[in-house]
């Protein structure tokens, strides 16, 4: 019975879905800004995937299904910029300015941190894209070699 649910394409899904629930009532209950729902549901998936020896292969099944949108979420976030446009005008050169320098500064650290410490170029590929949304991101990764996963997380 196990290893038809682990099998299920909404094994992942539901997974993550549980966990960022449990996360979010987590963090409402304690208030503390460090237990973050994204990373509080990360420790629990990787938990309950070792603990239960479930193989990644079985959880992305279904976690796919996030991944795919990923997209529309990240459009779905634009809305709220769009609504704010008459701000972003006003302060056009200072929001150009500072996000052109945090990407630049992101993109940078992570080049000299991965050679300080001798990292794979699958990491580097991984981590570079970091500086851009999520959705963006995972697709860079991919294209150069990068882990999706790790650019995710």
């Amino acid at each position: 019975m196990f290893e038809a649910m682990t099998s299920s394409p909404f094994f992942g899904l539901a997974l993550t879905l549980i966990c960022w629930w449990l996360a979010v009532r987590f963090q409402k209950k304690t208030g503390l800004l460090i237990f973050n729902p994204v990373l509080v549901t990360s420790v629990l998936v990787i938990a309950i995937l070792l603990i239960f020896h479930i193989p990644l292969e079985r959880y992305n099944t279904g976690a796919d299904i996030i991944k795919m949108l990923l997209g529309p979420a990240t459009a779905a976030l634009a809305l709220n910029i769009y609504r704010q446009r008459a701000i972003l005008k006003r302060h056009f050169w200072p929001v150009v300015l500072s996000c052109f320098v945090g990407s630049l500064v992101s993109i940078l650290l992570v080049q000299v941190l991965c050679r300080l410490f001798q990292a794979e170029a699958s990491l580097l590929n991984s981590l570079l894209p970091k500086s851009v949304t999520t959705a963006i991101a995972v697709s860079i990764a991919e294209g150069t070699g990068g882990l999706s996963g790790l650019t995710a997380a």
